[in-house]
């Protein structure tokens, strides 16, 4: 049974901390990061901020920020966080906010991705 991840991710210039972080959330982190790096490497992404800032990066690099890890329904052989309940979603929106106010306190620049339930 594989578990898919769901949380707060960021998208970031590993060589620079302070630059400008993209912060999301998605309920499968793994699908999410090679989507991602997909459109991004073939400048393709829709957001074309995103795009720029991944183009001007030194190092980029994406991490998970923190998991969700309640209320999974089992579909075959995944298990998946429960996106029907709004409960699951406020959780996750609850967890991104903590993330942006954190970065916003320390001073860097955040911008919010495209949410995916």
């Amino acid at each position: 049974m594989k578990r898919l991840t769901a949380g707060v991710y960021r998208v970031f210039d590993g060589k620079n901390d302070s630059s400008v972080n993209f912060l999301g959330y998605s309920f499968n982190i793994e699908g999410t990061f090679k989507r991602l790096r997909h459109e991004l490497t073939l400048n393709a992404s829709a957001n074309r901020a995103m795009q720029a800032a991944y183009n001007a990066f030194l190092e980029p690099k994406m991490e998970i920020l923190e998991e969700y890890c309640e209320n999974f329904i089992t579909i075959g052989n995944f298990e998946y966080a429960d996106v029907n309940n709004k409960a699951v979603i406020e959780s996750v929106e609850i967890m991104l906010n903590t993330w942006v106010e954190k970065y916003k306190n320390a001073g860097v620049e955040v911008i919010l991705v495209q949410q995916e339930v």
